[in-house]
């Protein structure tokens, strides 16, 4: 092992901390500085829906083996937040709500002609 490539790779890494971590329900917001050739590497598994922004932009953040999120970076200060939205959920939500509806209407015609 070249102990100098290993020492290059840790510094690398080290250059972007990231700052503000928060991570809430589906949402994920920090920041961190960059360059104009960097990335940040998480080690957050891509799920279908993310939606990446980058200082209030939308972007789009590549996959490290088809896996791992890796967002671009531009020279300096980098807002970086992952909204995480899940996929057939609001048309699900609508779908309960609406048979949820069906079954009181129901049972209220049920009762009401029942007398």
């Amino acid at each position: 092992m070249d102990l100098n490539t290993l020492k290059y790779a840790v510094d690398k890494i080290n250059a972007n901390k990231v700052n503000d971590l928060q991570i809430k329900n589906n949402l994920i917001k920090c920041s961190v500085e960059g360059k104009e050739s960097d990335s940040l590497v998480t080690s957050i598994p891509y799920i279908k829906g993310m939606k990446f922004y980058r200082n209030g932009k939308i972007i789009e953040a590549d996959r490290f083996e088809n896996c791992l999120i890796t967002i671009p970076l531009i020279e300096g200060k980098n807002d970086i937040e992952i909204k995480i939205e899940i996929p057939g959920f609001k048309l699900g939500a609508i779908i309960s709500l609406l048979g949820i509806v069906t079954i009181v209407l129901h049972e209220f015609r049920k009762k009401r002609f029942k007398n």
